[in-house]
């Protein structure tokens, strides 16, 4: 089965990264095209020999790329397009049903109190999601935080499954001649234990200022 995956963009972060798990593993026939940013995860996708095309987007309203992602997905005769993130549904849906795509699916991967994808949750962006929203067949959300918050927006519970974020531990491995190097360049004695965290500081992951997302349980909900 021909699927492609529509994604706002591909650099580091944790839709993509769990969409290049996504493509790497699925059982189908996977194609990738991102509206910008053909980043570090897409040149991971291609090593893995899924095609990766960027629309080359350089601004949010850009009518000329609807076009041009219409042209890909009626010239791809895809059975199913699967959107991930605000602005790719905002494309992905429309152009999936202009061309005549018979399955249309959306993944959220992330909702905030107050923002959506780096932007406030105005009612003119809950219209426009909401109105792409109707254009697909089903709704992705990867924690019940997503499912509630999407169903708070106006998104019909039914609608929406819950799918849990994949983790592929085998690439984080302990390796342990990578761990002694570690150790010499910060020169930390064999004998110390070390607890490594890996995140990302970004205000984006604070939906108000000065306060943690949930409170102590939305630190592990909010983390990356």
């Amino acid at each position: 089965m021909k699927v492609l995956h529509i994604i706002t963009g591909l650099g580091i972060g944790g839709a993509e990264l769990q969409l290049e798990l996504l493509v790497r593993h699925t059982g189908h026939d996977p194609e990738v095209v991102t509206l910008y940013n053909a980043g570090t995860v897409a040149d991971s996708m291609e090593r893995a020999g899924v095609r990766v095309r960027d629309l080359g987007m350089t601004r949010n309203t850009e009518v000329s790329a609807l076009r041009r992602l219409h042209r890909i997905v009626r010239a791809g005769r895809y059975e199913v397009v699967h959107t991930h993130l605000y602005r790719s549904q905002v494309y992905g849906h429309l152009a999936a049903r202009l061309a005549g795509i018979p399955v249309v699916v959306t993944t959220e991967h992330s909702v905030g109190e107050t923002h959506i994808e780096r932007r406030r949750m105005s009612t003119p962006i809950r219209a426009l999601y909401l109105a792409a929203n109707r254009l697909s067949g089903a709704t992705i959300a990867v924690s019940d935080v997503v499912r509630d918050r999407l169903v708070d927006w106006g998104v019909p519970r039914d609608k929406i499954s819950v799918i849990p974020k994949a983790v592929d531990f085998s690439r984080v491995a302990y390796d342990p001649v990578a761990g002694a190097e570690v150790r010499r360049q910060l020169r930390v004695a064999p004998h110390v234990k070390v607890i490594r965290v890996l995140g990302r500081l970004d205000p984006n992951k604070r939906d108000r200022p000065g306060r943690r997302r949930g409170g102590a349980r939305g630190v592990r909900r909010g983390a990356p």
